[in-house]
Order: C-alpha cells, then sequence, then structure tokens
C-alpha cells in the first residue's frame, strides 16, 4: 500500500505527462490544414458539374406547363347557319411534353417529341375549349454560359385534336383539328448534375393554320 508520500508523487508525476503532451498534440494539430469553404466548392464544382460526358449519348426530358390559345371563330366555322362575332376566343390549356434523343456534347439535340394539350375543366361542357395531341421532330441548340444555358428548339409536328367554338350546348360547333406546323421553343437549362442533366424553364409558340399558342412550362432533361 502507497503511503501518503508515494501517492503524491504519482499524482504529480501523472499531470506532469499529461501537460507535456499537450504543446506537442497542439503542434500536430496546427500541421493539418483546415477544410474552406474555397476548398470545398472547388471539390464539388469538380465533382458535381464537370462529370465527363460523352461525346453522342441519348436524352430524355419531359415538361408540364401552362398554355394560352386564341382564334377567329369564323375561321373554322363549317356550317353558314350562322356568323360569329369579330373577336377573337381565347381558352386556356394544360400541356404535356416528352421527348427523346440523342445529344452531341450537349449543345445539339435532335429527337423525337409528343406534345399534349388538355383543358383544365375537362367535365364542365360549357367552357370553350382545344385538345390535341402532335408528334414532330424537334432540332435543339444550346449555348453553355456558366451555371446558365440558353437554348433554341425549332421543331415541326403532326397535330390530331378537337377545337370547340363557342359557349352553351346549343350554340357550339365543334371542329377537327388536322394538319402540321411549326413549334417554337426557347428557354434557360439549368446544370443540375454534370453537363448532361439539367432543370428547364422555357417559352414555347405555335401557329397552327390560324390558331395562336403561346405558353409556358418548366421541364426536367437527363442522360440515359
Amino acid at each position: 500500500m502507497l503511503t501518503p508520500r508515494q501517492r503524491l508523487r504519482k499524482t504529480v508525476s501523472v499531470l506532469a505527462l499529461t501537460f507535456g503532451a499537450v504543446p506537442a498534440m497542439a503542434q500536430v494539430g496546427l500541421n493539418i490544414p483546415a477544410p474552406t469553404l474555397e476548398s470545398f466548392g472547388q471539390e464539388l464544382s469538380a465533382d458535381y458539374f464537370n462529370e465527363p460526358v460523352p461525346d453522342l449519348y441519348p436524352y430524355l426530358e419531359g415538361s408540364f406547363g401552362y398554355s394560352v390559345f386564341n382564334w377567329d371563330p369564323n375561321d373554322f366555322q363549317r356550317q353558314q347557319r350562322r356568323q360569329y362575332d369579330d373577336q377573337r376566343e381565347y381558352v386556356g390549356s394544360v400541356t404535356l411534353r416528352v421527348e427523346s434523343g440523342y445529344s452531341y456534347r450537349s449543345w445539339l439535340y435532335l429527337g423525337v417529341g409528343v406534345h399534349l394539350l388538355s383543358d383544365p375543366d375537362e367535365d364542365d361542357s360549357e367552357l370553350r375549349y382545344i385538345r390535341s395531341a402532335s408528334l414532330g421532330l424537334n432540332a435543339k441548340v444550346q449555348i453553355p454560359l456558366g451555371r446558365i444555358w440558353p437554348y433554341f428548339d425549332y421543331g415541326h409536328h403532326c397535330w390530331l385534336g378537337t377545337l370547340k367554338l363557342e359557349d352553351g350546348d346549343s350554340d357550339s360547333e365543334t371542329v377537327s383539328l388536322t394538319g402540321c406546323s411549326p413549334l417554337i421553343r426557347a428557354g434557360l437549362a439549368f446544370p443540375l448534375q454534370s453537363n448532361s442533366r439539367s432543370f428547364q424553364i422555357e417559352y414555347s409558340r405555335t401557329n397552327f393554320h390560324s390558331i395562336e399558342g403561346h405558353g409556358l412550362s418548366i421541364g426536367l432533361r437527363g442522360a440515359f
């Protein structure tokens, strides 16, 4: 059993060893560089946005939006039993689009797209509407500018649908829509992961016979 004097000496020895090791540990810690926000951003940018992309790869994109169409009802009447007012008619439509094709180095795209139009109040027979589906080819050019990539898309689509001209069941007239027309889109793409995946905001315009359409949509595009 240790005497009080021996316990005191042992305690002093332990304290001396402990406090003597602290400066050495601090010196080692000072030689280890701490991570900085700048280095973290560089690693994130290198891994997240600069992932290698093949020269040619398949892509898939889809979008959801809202479009407004207007037309002169006198251009579509089949029966001459009445003359519509000179004012143009307007209607809103929900738009869905799916496109797939190939991209060259994330700046040139060529694909086949399906474009769907559906009226928001599909169950309300009192509202004029336009319902349609189209299939066509799209060619897109995209310009890389940092984290925002503007693009321009030109497509030629063939349509099949119906157009309701007038309010009210008794005075309404439904016309079939068939034919082909250009579909022009322009927007901004924001890369999400590498240059092959992006979030998009776009404006679209079409002119089918005398029907003018303008729309806004959001969507996603990615490689597979």
